[in-house]
């Protein structure tokens, strides 16, 4: 009996909800973010613009597949010849412009033989020396080192004293060389309280941000269930219910909005694949639902009043966005943050610490509410 009457407070909740129009924005919100976010990540992501002009046949070729490998924050558009370019540099359209020149393998070879003189390899142009067109060239610099280091090191054993190698051809120095170049990787990457790697969608940097501005809108969906209520509450449609079962009334208005637009983003975080394993995934967004339901339940309790209520769901909301970390992760953050709970939810993700916290800000939350409820009881 009880299970049904708390189905049909449900379903009645929700209906309701959808027939305010923002709610239905909110409810657009995840979806168009999800496309947007979907086709975005589709695209080219660099933030560097580069004009590559290729004049130097196959070994610019063979630079060219250098350049493309691994992360694409780098955009490349290849032209035939320098001038237009030049001329695309001048219109603001690229950052730089790189100019592999013809007879590539010759200036190698002079490179090589004088590294001090005049003897570049490729050719830069820039309109400005910044942060960003100096970091591409450290990819130039990987992408040409392949072809200066052999001969850098068959250069530096023919020339060594100690050494007779007389009777080795190129070719068999050459070997040595190669064979102590391998496929392993150098580095390691994982985070500070686990070993898990990140995967290949979080580290694009376009779609990483997107679980904490999701979670941003479930916050939202909240403080509106909030802001509904207490709306309600003013023209008296819970005149009916004593004090302390209007607090338990505020939560289930608050839930039934978040656990709408909760589902929604859960769907979401998998659609992108920006989702940890299925069981964590399950256990975080659980506890964030619940987070954020005693949270805008906590806080439409001491704002009774809309006017109050509007501006601070729009202040919490903006503060949420840039304090939390979605974009940013400052150290002057780390205390403000822990007010929210999106922190938690954003960083539990791949520190079991952060979802320790998060058990424990849940249970803050909760020990608050009791306090509030006996407090209305005795009303």
């Amino acid at each position: 009996m009880h299970k049904t009457v708390y189905l049909k407070w449900f379903y009645f909740l929700s209906k309701r909800l959808y027939k305010k129009w923002m709610f239905i924005l909110l409810v657009c919100l995840v979806p168009l973010s999800v496309l947007t976010l979907k086709i975005t990540a589709s695209q080219k992501s660099g933030f560097v613009q580069v004009g590559v002009v290729n004049l130097s046949g196959d070994t610019g070729d063979k630079i060219i597949e250098n350049l493309n490998s691994g992360k694409k924050i780098i955009n490349y558009k290849f032209y035939e010849k320098r001038e237009p370019a030049l001329s695309d540099l001048e219109a603001d359209r690229l950052d730089t412009v790189w100019v592999l020149p013809e007879k590539i393998e010759k200036r190698i070879a002079n490179f090589v033989n004088n590294p001090d003189g005049d003897n570049y390899i490729i050719e830069v142009f820039k309109k400005e020396d910044s942060l960003k067109t100096r970091l591409a060239l450290e990819k130039l610099s990987g992408a040409v080192y392949p072809f200066t280091s052999r001969p850098f090191f068959l250069k530096c054993v023919r020339e060594e004293t100690d050494f007779d190698f007389k009777n080795l051809t190129d070719e068999e120095i050459l070997k040595y060389y190669d064979d102590y170049f391998n496929n392993g990787n150098l580095f390691r990457f994982a985070f500070p309280d686990g070993d898990t790697l990140a995967k290949q969608n979080e580290q694009n940097y376009l779609t990483s941000p997107v679980r904490g501005l999701l979670s941003a809108v479930v916050l939202l969906s909240g403080l509106a269930g909030a802001m509904l209520y207490v709306s309600d509450e003013k023209r008296g449609v819970f005149s009916f219910a004593k004090s302390r079962d209007k607090m338990l009334i505020s939560l289930a208005s608050v839930f039934t909005s978040v656990i709408n637009i909760g589902i929604m983003v859960f769907c979401s975080i998998f659609i992108l694949s920006v989702n940890t394993d299925f069981g964590r995934e399950i256990c975080i967004s659980s506890l964030f639902v619940v987070n954020t339901v005693l949270f805008c339940g906590i806080l439409c309790t001491f704002l009774k009043s809309v006017a109050v209520m509007a501006p601070t769901t729009v202040l919490i909301t903006v503060a949420d966005v840039f304090i939390c970390p979605i974009f940013f992760d400052f150290y002057v953050q780390k205390t403000p943050q822990l007010f929210l709970p999106n922190t938690y939810y954003i960083n539990s993700v791949h520190s079991n610490l952060y979802f320790k916290y998060s058990v424990v800000y849940a249970l803050v939350l909760l020990l608050i509410t009791l306090l509030l409820y006996i407090k209305k009881s005795r009303e």
